[in-house]
């Protein structure tokens, strides 16, 4: 039966005799349980914070349970949850988690956790059906020596996302979209902003099937079919497929893509403006991704550099460059190369969206225009190697479902090897349409 109807949550601010009462016997079931120094919930006087709301579920007008959230800086916490036995099944613990759950979501975090013990049978069960994933240790659990936890069982739940930089000057995480759930134009909203923002984006533990990866991306732009046609997705044409895997002899997708520094596109009339790559199995080893900040990069060419490149182009040749770049795959066809003839783009890149200026090249450059070869490439050398800096680069370890959306416009990247023979990486990219340079 459940009285759902019947029930208030309530918040309290101090610790009434309804706390105390409910927090004693909570108390009580624990240490019939468990040992001290396995048992970790905060004293009564320390549940009353300014970082932790506290509420007491009502039934009919009876005082049956009671439980806290606490907002941390990058998840909230259950704190002291328990309903008296006379009272579960009724939808009190259901309508405290919603409540918990709304005030997390409130404050603008993406992720709801908690810390049981592992006889809770029960309410392990409630945490499942409400959402919940076991997890591993966090926060100040995380440091605790391992009998203090020997009893213990972690659940996390997103609930909501969150924008999180991840330094002063590029890149920002994503956490706790739930694409099942949808995404409002609002929030649609907030991470376009920080990808224009910050450049690239890390989504954290990020469910997304191939449909849910090219409409998230065309929310961005429109979306850039990728040649040669059969790296793609069978499917689904808008999703390359990067991969070292084979079935029957014949390769699965593109392997040993994208090794050097680039961005894509970036040998074409109308480089491509964003790409969105999704780790489906990811090496456990090596396989990184690095990232270039190249409005920093600009930023700190000296004064005369500046000067020197400004109004200038550097040639980009596919032609030129295809058997250096992917030695392992076909030369060029006659026709390949009329469908992809040198193109020219600015040194100095100004972004439609942001107004910013940021250093172009990378590795389909060749020379400058205007300049004597040799003097330009060696121009193209100089730059090539300030752009690259590790003082600009990020370096992105892969975990299974994370997502990456970095801005062409004003970054390079580059893969790095792993060992194919023993391991397999499976990825997803999608390719957003760009603008010529200007």
């Amino acid at each position: 039966m459940n009285d759902s109807s019947d029930i208030l949550i309530e918040p309290v601010a101090a610790p009434t005799n309804e706390v105390r009462a409910l927090i004693a016997e909570l108390d009580r079931t624990l240490s019939a349980e468990y040992p001290p120094e396995q048992r970790h919930g905060l004293a009564l006087d320390a549940i009353f914070q300014p970082h932790i709301r506290f509420f007491v579920g009502w039934l009919n007008g009876e005082a049956v349970g009671c439980g806290g959230v606490a907002l941390f800086d990058d998840f909230a916490e259950v704190k002291r949850m328990y309903v008296r036995e006379t009272a579960r099944g009724r939808g009190v613990a259901q309508a405290l988690l919603a409540r918990l759950d709304a005030e997390a979501r409130a404050a603008g975090l993406a992720m709801l956790r908690l810390e049981t013990g592992v006889r809770q049978d029960a309410a392990m069960r409630l945490y499942t059906r409400g959402g919940f994933r076991q997890c591993g240790a966090f926060g100040a659990y995380a440091s605790m020596r391992p009998e203090a936890l020997a009893t213990s069982v972690f659940f996390e739940k997103p609930v909501g996302v969150a924008i999180r930089p991840m330094s002063e000057s590029f890149g920002a995480e994503v956490i706790g979209l739930d694409l099942s759930r949808g995404l409002d134009d609002a929030a649609f909203r907030c991470i376009e902003q920080a990808w224009f923002d910050a450049s690239f984006l890390v989504f954290r533990d990020l469910e997304m099937t191939p449909d849910q990866h090219i409409a998230l991306t065309r929310r961005f732009g429109p979306l850039h079919i990728m040649t040669p046609l059969h790296y793609n997705h069978p499917d689904h044409p808008e999703v390359m497929v990067l991969t070292n895997l084979e079935e029957g002899g014949k390769p699965l997708g593109i392997r040993r893509a994208g090794m050097g520094w680039h961005s894509d596109g970036e040998d074409k009339q109308v480089p491509n403006a964003g790409s969105f790559l999704y780790a489906h199995v990811v090496p456990p080893e090596a396989g990184d991704t690095l990232f270039a900040d190249m409005y920093a990069a600009y930023q700190a060419l000296p004064t005369a550099m500046k000067q020197r490149i400004a109004g200038r182009r550097a040639r980009f040749s596919r032609v030129d460059m295809h058997h250096v770049h992917y030695p392992h795959e076909p030369a060029l066809t006659e026709e390949q190369k009329r469908e992809r003839p040198d193109v020219f783009h600015p040194l100095v890149r100004t972004h439609p969206r942001s107004g910013r200026r940021s250093l172009y090249i990378g590795r389909w450059a060749r020379d400058v225009e205007g300049l004597h070869p040799d003097e330009g490439r060696a121009l193209i050398e100089e730059l090539f190697a300030h752009a690259s800096n590790e003082r600009f680069v990020y370096r992105h370890r892969w975990r299974t479902h994370d997502a990456v959306l970095w801005d062409n416009r004003c970054m390079l990247h580059s893969a790095t090897p792993f060992d194919e023979h023993r391991h397999t990486r499976l990825m997803h990219r999608t390719t957003l349409e760009g603008e010529v340079p200007a």
